[in-house]
């Protein structure tokens, strides 16, 4: 592999055993299927050659604060999308979220020790990409949310399971019911972070910990990932077909319609029930 490799909005750097892939669509990272696509493209990269280690981060202000609907949510605008343009909407919403889905499992199936470097915001999708590494390093700015349920839908990325698993069911509870946003110190002592520190010890922290993995056994690594992981990616991948039936039911709500629009206008929603 080449030591520096650009993919569109994705880069990969090669620091000795360490992939370095860096998230750039700033200042907010936001996701698509585009975009995630050429991430879990990046992720098999570097599964396929002699790295050790991933190291995911971001540039801008937010690490990645998930998808942008006020451009479609998780659609993008490749040339199929834009001719099926008169496809019916819900329709659209299920094939393309069921696509992106599989690309969010390419990445957690990733069999490499992933360490991930959160500044800002990370939600939903966002969030979902900080659950999938094994190791998350924040600054003191860092915030997480699951905010589905302000905008009248259902959890996705497989939150509603990798959520308990990381921080138990009590606290999963709390954000996805709330939609609240949790920062850095609370989200330390959650379990959501393994260390937080300053933006300008954040790089090198990242790189130090991911050397660490890979200069480790590599056998030893993968097997010990794969019991700590054991039929995780078995389990998401039920869970995010049920997680997409209900948004697909959700979508089309008065709810939905109120959430979506007052999160693009940064007002408070009332929701009706309907």
């Amino acid at each position: 592999m080449n030591n520096s490799i650009d993919n569109d909005d994705i880069k990969l750097q090669l620091i000795e055993k360490v992939g370095h892939i860096i998230m750039d669509r700033p200042p907010h990272n936001y996701t698509d299927l585009k975009f995630l696509k050429s991430l879990a493209d990046q992720f098999e990269s570097c599964q396929s050659s002699n790295l050790r280690a991933i190291l995911l981060s971001s540039t801008g202000k937010n690490f990645c604060a998930g998808a942008d609907f006020s451009k479609g949510g998780v659609g993008s605008d490749d040339p199929q999308d834009i001719a099926d343009s008169d496809i019916e909407p819900v329709k659209k919403f299920e094939r393309d979220t069921n696509a992106f889905y599989y690309q969010a499992l390419r990445i957690i199936n990733c069999n490499l020790p992933i360490v991930c470097l959160i500044q800002g915001a990370a939600v939903g999708a966002g969030l979902g990409l900080a659950l999938a590494a094994d190791y998350r390093i924040g600054t003191e700015n860092a915030k997480f949310s699951a905010p589905f349920v302000k905008l009248g839908i259902h959890p996705g990325f497989g939150l509603t399971y990798l959520l308990p698993k990381l921080i138990g069911h009590a606290n999963a509870t709390d954000m996805l019911l709330t939609g609240r946003r949790v920062l850095a110190k609370e989200g330390l002592s959650m379990g959501l972070l393994n260390r937080i520190v300053s933006q300008d010890q954040l790089l090198n922290t990242g790189i130090e910990i991911a050397t660490q993995m890979a200069d480790n056994a590599p056998l030893a690594v993968a097997a010990t990932k794969k019991t700590l992981n054991y039929q995780t990616v078995k389990k998401v991948q039920k869970i995010l077909l049920h997680e997409l039936s209900q948004q697909v039911q959700l979508i089309t709500t008065k709810d939905a319609a109120i959430g979506i629009e007052a999160s693009l206008n940064r007002t408070t929603p009332k929701f009706s029930g309907q």
